[in-house]
């Protein structure tokens, strides 16, 4: 399996479920026919695949060709799926399995509770149960796809749901412990988390080390209110820029097995960068076209813009800055007085910023090439938009390069750990456009959840959050279908 994503949606869970359904063809199972064990195999590996175990949900498995190659697995929550507007999210989900290349599908309820099967009639499936129901709703949707086999896991027992024969699939069903050895929907394999909130957990960093990260953060968020003109704004940024590439430098040669040796002055500074708009994209660019200046360029012709929501707020109560008598805090709290002045900017300095044009009227040297630096300024606009179009556009995609996107998560998985609680937003939303990009749309929509908790009104997590919605795959995706 190559693909994972989510076609969850938040609709309104506030009206009436639809009713009763038929549930599968009674007489079939899964693990019948000329493919006997492969669809348990195949049920085997998908809490692995998806790296957390599934609850209260519906997985849907695209398989390809006459081979029967796993491809897309798609994940609904029941209450969407049950909702009025669930016929509309499994017809869109029948579309990405179609333009998937699936000719069968494998449908996985899991909902913990007994097994819907009455003994007393021949193993018939309740039609009301609600593991019916979603199988119903998920089967008349997804027919016209191919053919369809139909898997109830609940609790710590499998069974297909359509299946009435006790000596195939017995009431209550069979050990999900017969599956493999550790029980692969168990909790011994150490890849497989406990829920899908797991996915996007990020631990907090030490109290010390967060006190350490707030005091650089603070202290490089002053810098940034400070720069009020072009030529300050353009050196906070190229620093800001050179701080994060020193730190996925670091990340590459640790390898992803490896903590990178990342201080928290380092990763306080990035997150003041982070909430820089122009930065942060710069900093996206530096993962989707690596071999090129385009960061670089994009800083120097980026406009002068607010830095973030919370620059002007202050530092919550456990990110107070450190204290220089605390073991635990290496880095000594700096007064912002003595923020060191801004390097010359091409060969000159211009104090305070005052007098410097605004890059948005202007070229940074006073208008004498006003034109010449408009017009690089719409090639830089052009060569970014031709970076982004190596995300989502089949025809000119970039699989992401594995190493560096395990380096950029390690520098802002970090950021998130050692920031101000409740205000990531900016570093988890590239997390989230990261694992889009590489294919993990479940781990994308739990960071993007968590980025529009934290800020509702984020542009970029409001984006992504549509594409997650729309089910969108990554170019790169698209082109092998």
């Amino acid at each position: 399996m190559t693909t994972q994503t989510t076609a969850s949606t938040r609709p309104d869970l506030a009206t009436t479920p639809p009713g009763p359904a038929a549930p599968p063809d009674p007489g079939t199972c899964p693990d019948r026919g000329p493919a006997r064990g492969a669809a348990r195999t195949l049920l085997a590996r998908l809490p692995r695949e998806l790296r957390f175990r599934p609850r209260d949900c519906v997985l849907a498995v695209a398989l390809r060709g006459p081979d029967r190659t796993p491809g897309l697995i798609a994940r609904i929550a029941l209450p969407d799926l049950l909702c009025p507007s669930g016929p509309e999210l499994l017809g869109r989900l029948a579309g990405h399995l179609v333009a998937d290349g699936a000719s069968e599908v494998v449908v996985v309820v899991c909902c913990d509770g007994p097994d819907p099967r009455r003994p007393d009639e021949g193993l018939r499936a309740d039609p009301g149960a609600t593991a019916s129901r979603a199988a119903a709703a998920a089967c008349a949707a997804l027919e016209d796809v191919g053919p369809l086999a139909v898997w109830l896991v609940t609790g710590d027992r499998y069974l297909g749901l359509g299946c009435r024969d006790a000596r195939c699939c017995p009431p209550a069903g069979r050990p999900l412990a017969d599956l493999g050895d550790p029980d692969p929907w168990g909790t011994a394999p150490p890849e497989v988390l406990r829920s899908r909130d797991d996915v996007g957990v990020v631990p907090r960093a030490t109290a010390g080390r967060r006190r350490s990260a707030a005091a650089a953060r603070s202290r490089w968020a002053d810098a940034r209110r400070r720069a009020v003109g072009s030529a300050d704004v353009l050196a906070w940024r190229q620093r800001s820029l050179q701080t994060w590439r020193t730190a996925l430098a670091a990340a590459l040669e640790a390898g992803p097995d490896e903590p990178a040796d990342l201080g928290p002055a380092q990763v306080g500074r990035i997150e003041a960068a982070l909430d820089d708009t122009a930065l942060r994209d710069a900093v996206v660019l530096t993962l989707v076209a690596p071999d090129e200046e385009l960061a670089d360029a994009l800083v120097r012709h980026a406009p002068l813009g607010p830095s973030g929501p919370w620059d002007e707020e202050g530092l919550d109560d456990e990110d107070e800055p450190g204290d220089p008598d605390d073991p635990d805090d290496p880095e000594e709290v700096v007064p912002r007085a003595t923020v060191p002045a801004w390097p010359p900017v091409g060969g000159r300095r211009v104090p305070d910023g005052r007098g410097a044009p605004d890059p948005v009227d202007g070229a940074p040297d006073g208008g004498r090439h006003r034109g010449a630096w408009r017009r690089e300024a719409g090639a830089v606009s052009a060569g970014v938009r031709r970076a982004l179009d190596t995300l989502v556009e089949p025809r000119r995609a970039r699989e992401p390069d594995e190493a560096l996107v395990d380096a950029a998560c390690q520098v802002l998985e970090a950021v998130a750990a050692h920031g101000r609680a409740g205000r990531q937003a900016p570093a988890l939303t590239v997390l989230a456009l990261l694992a889009w990009w590489c294919g993990d749309g479940v781990r994308a929509r739990v960071l993007v959840e968590q980025a529009l908790a934290h800020d509702p009104g984020h542009r970029l997590a409001e984006l992504l959050d549509r594409a997650l919605a729309l089910g969108l795959p990554p170019g790169w995706l698209r082109r092998g279908c």
